[in-house]
């Protein structure tokens, strides 16, 4: 007989990076990330994708974990990160060109960190796929599909998780090999703004697991978003 669920032992059992957050908790079934695993976070532009995975980043290295975060649109603000509070000695930002610096950078350093955030997932290309011709043969989700693939090997083997940031079109996610990489999907929307004196101040923000591999999908929470002071805990 199959079993749908892993029991309260099994899961006390599965090895996370802890993080101090009750909501985060509840949407993963979890007490932290789980370790060799690829997770991503997907939702419209705008949505608080960026915010919510510097949040689990500022949680991660509250537990002396240390973060490597790849902005591989080259658009993130340090100024914005300030936001948040984080350890600038804990966590490492990196800007690079292409799929190869990308695995080259996490080989190199693969026993200092515990966490590799890619944002987006859609702009990380392979330097030879760099023509015309590339776009459209549709190679962009084969060549994503090798590198996730490659770093799946990797994560398990490091016991470090791989937290991808993927954004929704109106034909679905722009990665769709994404979803089948990942052991939990988490979708984020914008529920409302937030206003204090008859001025915008932040948005609510709607968090929710769509696939987990290790407890129960569909637990969500909403999560407030200030815009100068990153997520209220």
């Amino acid at each position: 007989m199959s079993r749908i669920l892993m029991s309260a032992q099994e899961l006390s059992n599965i090895e996370t990076i802890k993080i101090n957050s009750s909501k985060i908790c509840n949407i993963l079934g979890l007490n932290g990330i789980p370790r060799g695993k690829i997770i991503e976070i997907f939702g419209e532009a705008s949505s608080g994708k960026t915010s919510l995975a510097l949040y689990l980043a500022k949680k991660a290295i509250q537990n002396s974990v240390y973060v490597m975060y790849f902005d591989v649109e080259h658009a993130l603000s340090l100024n914005y990160i300030k936001h948040f509070n984080l350890d600038t000695d804990k966590i490492l930002i990196i800007q690079p060109f292409n799929a190869e610096q990308v695995f080259e950078i996490v080989e190199k350093y693969s026993n200092h960190f515990g966490i590799y955030i890619i944002d987006s997932i859609a702009s990380l290309i392979l330097e030879k796929d760099k023509t015309i011709d590339y776009f459209f043969h549709g190679s962009t989700s084969k060549s994503i599909s090798l590198f996730l693939k490659r770093m799946i090997n990797f994560l398990e083997k490091r016991k470090s998780s791989l937290i991808c940031l993927n954004q929704v079109r109106e034909y679905g996610t722009t990665v769709n090999a994404l979803r089948f990489y990942s052991a939990i999907r988490i979708e984020v929307k914008m529920k409302n703004l937030i206003e204090e004196n008859d001025k915008i101040i932040g948005t609510r923000i709607c968090v929710k697991c769509i696939k987990n591999k290790f407890s129960v999908s569909l637990n969500e929470e909403e999560i407030d978003l200030y815009f100068h002071e990153g997520i209220r805990e």
